[in-house]
């Protein structure tokens, strides 16, 4: 009965060699019948199963041909061959050397290797000599059906559109780590190695089939597509700046090098609001202000503006560039043969105002020492700034890190203050125990309890923040890109209004302010025990007077010559105060720009303050809306009034955007990057604060 089953099977499985498109190896029938019987012999076999069984897998399959149409199969030579390599590969040397032949002159025979993504029927139809011969069959077709001039131009084009896809992958690669403030020079191959190659097929092959010596991977190709793109942008933001009224805005700064450096930047309207556009970093000897402004000069001739168009010029305080006599307002303003209106930074006159009330009053001076030593415990000990998170997050106090106060940002002076007085109760509990523990800081930590336990330092501190609070909220007002100065005297009034409040409440006891004052330090107990302060009063009147030396601080210093431009741009942030203008204003404001017609401007803003008022009186225009915009969305009529507004946005109102660019170089220019050329520099700041996020716009216009 097992020699009969036997012989069914044996029967079974020689039907199934061949009937299948399985073709064995050996090269005779009574060899494979000798290997069936050995087969047998040795185990039981069973009907075919679905899948390959390891001994058949060692058989070419001829329905591989399906799927792999350049296969075939050789019965003289007991292999399969590509039959596109054969006729285009089989004289190319080196193509024979890197592969040994396989599949062009050699058959291949591993046929268990053949299967699988990392089969070798899947590596030879990748391979770089595959692709070529691929597209010459592909030429080959097409001369059968084409002309060749008309082969030569499609392939021409077909290249060329192939160049231009696979360089845009190189430039967004170079966009992308400068746009990031990455080192491009160090990552860009592995960028291009580890990523672009891995997600973009035709990309990887192109680059395989570029010289050897030329792959686009170098670091020099990443410099040079560097500056193409930043020269782009560059001769985009010439274009904008043609036949523009703008404003200049400029300062200089120490690089990581100790080199001086001087960053120009310049506002225009564009689309009706106004923008700061950066426009270079320079490199100069000096600080001088003949040096400074022969720099702007010299880019200003560069991009064929005239001085006609320059509006105003926006500095800091400092002599060199604000001097009326030898600064570089003057030697600007000698070059164009007229005075230029110079705008002091408004937000650097907001920290010079609160800088000087606070090292005029000793009370809050020492109060920021404190604050100063207690930044200094938390920061320089982890392990003493775990145990203040730890007592945040047990007490419920917010978990705060307590900030650094920086002499010249006084931001940073409201941002400490806010974090002391939100987590006071926790510093004062990690502060004992930190002096009980007697370890490092136990004496510091000691002089700091010594200090905040009095009820007069809750008291400051609880009025410095309100204060702060107030100024913080301004100063960060006046920093934004697009604020006009139309609306810095609003702000300006609002602040002070706000001060006005707090010095008020600080001299009534029955005030909301003293009331929640006495209310906080109530909950403080019974953890913590302040000491009662038996000048409390005095306190107060103190505080009362530190608010109103900072209110007569920021009178007197914003009180300048372009209070007067302030003071008439304000009457163009309503329709109500447009209506209101007096003509002696107008006149008075146009004798600062020879470019208006004042006598246009009055007929323009008659025949529009005529037709305003019925816009109002039918409900189209509501009286507290701005008219610059509706002014200049109109098409025919009005160019004198639309000038003068223009010239309104473009009068700059703080040097915020300069501050900003250096710390962009202070995050490009790192110490491991401190052999940046000048030139490289240069383009590394104008992607990273003017490019778009996505290199879309300039890829897109100009590739």
């Amino acid at each position: 009965m097992k020699v009969e089953e036997n012989s069914q099977q044996k029967l079974c499985l020689q039907s199934h060699f061949s009937q299948s498109n399985l073709v064995p190896t050996s090269k005779t029938e009574s060899e494979n019948v000798e290997n069936i019987n050995d087969a047998v012999s040795s185990s039981s076999l069973y009907p075919r199963p679905r899948k390959l069984s390891e001994k058949e897998k060692r058989y070419y399959n001829k329905q591989w041909e399906q799927k792999y149409n350049w296969l075939a199969y050789s019965e003289e030579n007991g292999g399969a061959f590509c039959n596109l390599c054969q006729n285009f590969m089989k004289n190319d040397a080196k193509v024979l050397q890197k592969t040994g032949g396989v599949f062009i002159t050699v058959p291949f025979t591993s046929f268990k290797k053949a299967l699988g993504k990392k089969g070798k029927l899947e590596k030879h139809e990748h391979s770089s000599a595959h692709t070529v011969s691929v597209q010459m069959e592909n030429l080959r077709r097409q001369a059968m059906k084409k002309p060749i001039h008309a082969q030569i131009i499609q392939q021409s084009e077909s290249e060329t559109d192939l160049n231009r896809k696979s360089l845009k992958t190189l430039l967004r690669g170079v966009y992308f780590l400068v746009k990031e403030e990455v080192a491009h020079t160090t990552k860009y191959e592995s960028l291009i190695e580890s990523i672009l190659d891995k997600v973009n097929d035709d990309f990887r092959t192109w680059r395989k089939a570029q010289s050897s010596r030329s792959n686009y991977s170098s670091k020099d190709t990443a410099c040079e597509l560097l500056e193409c793109m930043g020269e782009v942008l560059r001769n985009d933001l010439k274009k904008s700046l043609q036949h523009k009224k703008f404003a200049i805005l400029a300062d200089e700064s120490t690089s990581l090098r100790n080199e001086m450096e001087l960053t120009i930047m310049f506002r225009v309207v564009e689309d009706k609001v106004p923008v700061e556009k950066f426009l270079t970093i320079v490199k100069i000897p000096n600080g001088l202000a003949e040096t400074i402004a022969d720099a702007i000069d010299k880019e200003i001739t560069a991009l064929g503006l005239s001085y006609d168009d320059l509006i105003a010029v926006g500095f800091d305080g400092a002599s060199n560039m604000a001097g009326n006599i030898g600064g570089v307002r003057r030697k600007l303003s000698e070059k164009a043969k007229r005075d230029i209106l110079y705008i002091h930074c408004k937000a650097h006159i907001l920290s010079l105002a609160a800088a000087s009330c606070r090292n005029k009053n000793q009370k809050v001076k020492r109060f920021f020492h404190v604050l100063k030593d207690i930044y200094k415990l938390f920061s320089k000990s982890p392990k003493k700034e775990h145990v203040l998170h730890e007592i945040q997050a047990m007490i419920n106090d917010p978990v705060l890190k307590i900030p650094e106060c920086i002499e010249v940002r006084w931001l940073s002076h409201y941002r400490i203050v806010n974090a002391v007085f939100r987590s006071l109760k926790s510093i004062l509990l990690a502060c004992e125990h930190i002096h009980k523990e007697g370890a490092d800081f136990a004496s510091l930590a000691g002089g700091i309890l010594l200090e905040i336990r009095e009820e007069s330092f809750f008291i400051t501190c609880y009025v410095m923040n309100e204060l702060l609070s107030a100024l913080s909220y301004l100063s960060n007002a006046l920093q934004r890109k697009d604020l006009t100065l139309s609306k810095v005297i609003p702000l300006i009034s609002t602040t002070k209004f706000h001060l006005r409040d707090i010095a008020k409440q600080c001299g009534d006891s029955n005030s909301d302010l003293q009331k929640c004052i006495r209310g906080i330090m109530q909950k403080f107990e019974p953890e913590v025990h302040l000491i009662p302060d038996p000048n409390a009063a005095k306190t107060y009147s103190g505080m009362k007077d530190y608010c109103e030396r900072v209110i007569a601080e920021m009178e007197e210093r914003f009180n300048d010559k372009s209070i007067d431009v302030m003071t008439f741009a304000s009457q163009f942030e309503t329709f109500q105060s447009l209506i209101d203008l007096k003509e002696s204003e107008v006149r008075k404001f146009c004798r600062n720009f020879p470019m208006i017609d004042v006598e246009g401007v009055l007929a323009d803003l008659k025949s529009y303050n005529f037709y305003v008022k019925s816009m109002l009186d039918c409900g189209t225009y509501k009286v507290d809306e701005s008219p610059i915009p509706t002014i200049l969305e109109v098409d025919v009529g009005y160019s004198e009034l639309q000038k003068l507004c223009e010239i309104l946005l473009v009068i700059p109102v703080t040097t915020a955007s300069v501050e900003r660019s250096f710390s962009t170089m202070n995050r490009v220019l790192t110490k491991s990057r401190n052999r940046m050329l000048p030139e490289t520099l240069l383009h590394c700041m104008m992607i990273s604060i003017e490019g778009s996020e996505m290199p879309t716009e300039v890829l897109g216009k100009h590739g």
